[in-house]
């Protein structure tokens, strides 16, 4: 994409235009923020010395922040947000525990107060894990990009993790099956992170076939890149909403926190992969991820 074209600009609400400077596509197809230039027009002294900043009326401020303060700024608000979210799981788990003692002591009801009691008890207990689950998932969005990599071969990945996961399926009336390329090449990647990956996307297809169905787990090697393929059974994503499933928070399920797919994402783009969803409703689903072999991060060029 030409640079002009990665450039856009628009009016603000205080009349100011407000520009993002692009870098041009990388190979994993994202765009790179290389420069934020924000521009306020304002109206009042004392406004602008509320800021802190000496302005006349109607004069410009221009902030720019580079690639590096704005990696910086985000890892400072992601620590923020995840520490916000460790703090508030331990009250949480002191909560859900104290609930099941006290559901112990109402087991069995002996009396219709008691038993209304005890269903409150379970509601309360039942919306404490869902926000356990939030935080959970939330904690492992925020640090999706924080890990230390190695060199490894993803089909041993796919092997332990699916020998780990069968039991899941099967319980779930779904087959897990894996078929693998010999001829792989080695990876660089956080085997923890990738694993919480593949967990993700098979917990996704598990979700999607309530009445049981079947899983694949495929690798291949494809010029410069391994190829990971994730294949469900089940009724496809309408194409109305297959562009949201990898946004935060959107699920079309009721109990869902809408954060594994997002996860997902975020895992793959920190190993510097790509991600596409293929699907076709009344059809299945297929995930397909490719990561650039070891020697291809080590030599770029």
């Amino acid at each position: 994409m030409p640079a002009a074209q990665a450039t856009r600009a628009h009016r603000g609400r205080c009349g100011g235009p407000r520009n993002a400077a692009l870098h041009r596509r990388g190979a994993t197809g994202r765009c790179v923020l290389r420069r934020l230039t924000v521009t306020l027009r304002t109206s009042r002294t004392r406004a602008s010395a509320d800021m802190g900043l000496r302005t006349r009326p109607g004069a410009s401020i221009v902030a720019t922040i580079g690639e590096q303060d704005w990696q910086e700024r985000y890892h400072e608000l992601a620590t923020m947000a995840g520490q916000l979210a460790h703090e508030l799981r331990n009250p949480l788990s002191a909560l859900t525990l104290n609930l099941g003692i006290l559901l112990q002591d109402l087991d069995p009801p002996r009396t219709p107060r008691e038993h209304r009691m005890r269903g409150r008890l379970v509601r309360m207990r039942q919306e404490c894990n869902a926000l356990e689950d939030l935080l959970k998932g939330f904690l492992q969005f925020v640090r999706a990009e924080e890990h230390e990599e190695e060199t490894l071969c993803l089909n041993d990945l796919v092997r332990r993790f699916v020998d780990y996961f069968r039991p899941v399926a099967e319980a779930a009336g779904v087959e897990l099956v894996a078929h693998l390329d010999n001829d792989l090449a080695p990876v660089t990647g956080s085997p923890p992170l990738l694993q919480q990956m593949l967990q993700n996307l098979v917990q996704n297809g598990l979700q999607a076939m309530p009445e049981g169905g079947r899983i694949e787990i495929l690798t291949r090697r494809c010029a410069d890149a391994v190829e990971l393929r994730v294949i469900d059974s089940g009724p496809g994503i309408p194409t109305a909403i297959r562009e949201k499933v990898f946004d935060p928070f959107f699920s079309t399920r009721r109990d869902g926190t809408g954060l594994g797919l997002s996860i997902v994402r975020r895992i793959v783009r920190a190993h510097n992969a790509t991600i596409d969803c293929e699907s076709e409703e009344g059809r299945g689903t297929c995930f397909v991820i490719r990561f650039p072999t070891a020697s291809v991060v080590t030599n770029p060029t």
